[in-house]
Order: C-alpha cells, then sequence, then structure tokens
C-alpha cells in the first residue's frame, strides 16, 4: 500500500488568504469575509487546477466562516483568460440564491477589463464588481 499526504496547494502556484474585515460607520458595524488570491491565474498550473483550487478554498471558507458577505480580492491575481474562474463562484451559488449571502469581487488589477467582460457574460453579472477593499467598505458605509 502506497499512502502519501495530499495538499490543495501542490495543485496550484495561487496563494490566498482569508480575512475579516470589520468596519463602523454612524454607530453601525458590519463585518465580511474577504479571501484574497494572489499569482498568475493559469501561469505555470492548469486554468483547470486553479479553478479548482480556488473553488475548494472559497467553499471552505464559507462553510468555516459564515457571513453574510463574501468578498472575493482578486486584485492581486494576473488574469489573462479562461472563462472557467466563474466556477470559482460554484461554492456561493445556492447561498446567493437564497438571499443568505451576498458576494462582491474585487477585480483583478491585471486583466481587469478582460474579468470584467467574462464576467457580465456570465449567470453571475448581477455578482458587483469592485476596484478595491476600500470601495467596498465605503459602499457598505453607505446610509
Amino acid at each position: 500500500m502506497d499512502m502519501h499526504e495530499l495538499k490543495p496547494e501542490a495543485v496550484s502556484h495561487l496563494t490566498y488568504k482569508y480575512s475579516k474585515v470589520v468596519c463602523e460607520h454612524e454607530g453601525k458595524s458590519f463585518d465580511f469575509l474577504c479571501i484574497s488570491f494572489d499569482g498568475i491565474y493559469g501561469g505555470t498550473a492548469s486554468v483547470k487546477d486553479d479553478t479548482a483550487f480556488m473553488e475548494g478554498i472559497i467553499a471552505q471558507a464559507v462553510y468555516i466562516w459564515p457571513t453574510e458577505c463574501l468578498v472575493i480580492d482578486l486584485a492581486r491575481l494576473e488574469y489573462e483568460w479562461g472563462n472557467s474562474i466563474v466556477r470559482m463562484l460554484n461554492p456561493v451559488e445556492t447561498f446567493l440564491q437564497d438571499g443568505i449571502m451576498s458576494c462582491v469581487i474585487v477585480t483583478p488589477a491585471v486583466g481587469k477589463k478582460a474579468f470584467g467582460d467574462m464576467m457580465r457574460a456570465s449567470e453571475y453579472r448581477s455578482i458587483p464588481l469592485a476596484d478595491s477593499i476600500e470601495q467596498v467598505v465605503a459602499q457598505f458605509a453607505r446610509p
């Protein structure tokens, strides 16, 4: 028998970070779960592997830390092509449809136009796109 440990990081060269952002505005407190990805999408791994990796990381986060708002921060991700990246949203689809969770995507600095065009043509076109975490916070702080 041959048994060896499997690590998600072996599937993709992308890195990620989970954060909880807590803000207060005019006496009201709100928070959201932020998942940040860094690297070149489809760089050294296949697009399929990067998408599966992102999908798994997002699924893990929303089940461990339930949230009313998820921010997927792709600002440090280099994106050039690949429509399969929308599959990263599969783990949150039911939450979105049931109104349990909202989602905002901070678009990649590299590949912003291509990513925006692809998202607007996808089944997830209703998910708002932002340029930065600060823009997301400002949006939530509105009365």
